[in-house]
């Protein structure tokens, strides 16, 4: 996966995708669905069959503000 193709968190739409919000925290797809369906990301919203997660909700993970690490 090269930087060239992650966009900023900032920049983008008010509702991500999960490819976009993959893209964005450096996971797989199939991670952020196994994360939305445990709880354990935020700001998840279902549209119909479509899942989507809030901006705000990326920023503060990809800020730092809500990440847990096992040491």
């Amino acid at each position: 996966m090269s930087d060239a193709h992650i966009p900023s968190v900032h920049d983008l739409p008010e509702l991500v995708t999960v490819p976009e919000a993959a893209r964005v925290l450096r996971i797989a797809e199939s991670t952020v669905y196994k994360k939305a369906k445990r709880g354990q990301l935020s700001g998840v919203v279902r549209l119909g069959g479509t899942l989507l997660i809030r901006r705000n909700a990326l920023v503060e993970l990809v800020e730092g503000q809500k990440i847990t690490r096992a040491v």
